[in-house]
Formats: structure tokens, sequence, C-alpha cells
């Protein structure tokens, strides 16, 4: 199983979550909550948010999709 950062719509709102896909590259489950903002290091951080500008470049899915 194989997971990035995606953007979600939930409700109004929007957040950044972990993804999830099945063996058929398929969106298939979100993590608990949207991924906070935080890190151990300044260089971890921009490590952390490289990968989470990903994710703006990713069509947005919708939470209730996966509920």
């Amino acid at each position: 199983m194989s997971w990035n950062y995606r953007v979600i719509k939930r409700g109004e709102d929007f957040a950044i979550y972990e993804c999830y896909y099945n063996d058929a590259n398929k969106p298939n489950a979100l993590s608990k909550d949207a991924v906070p903002a935080h890190a151990e290091s300044i260089e971890d951080l921009h490590l952390y948010f490289d990968l989470m500008r990903g994710a703006l470049d990713k069509p947005i899915l919708n939470y209730d999709d996966f509920i």
C-alpha cells in the first residue's frame, strides 16, 4: 500500500490528509485527522512542506467519498 498527501474538501473546508491507495492505485483511505504542521527540526519541516506542496498539484478529493 502506498500513500501521499492530498487536499481533501470536507464540507466547506480544505485540509491536507495522508491518503492511502489500494493495489490498483486508487485512493481508498485517509488519515483520521488532517496533518499538522510540526517537525523535530527546521530541515524536517522543509521536507514535510515540500511533500505537502505536491498535494496542491493533484485533484482535490472529497472527504465524503471515504466514509
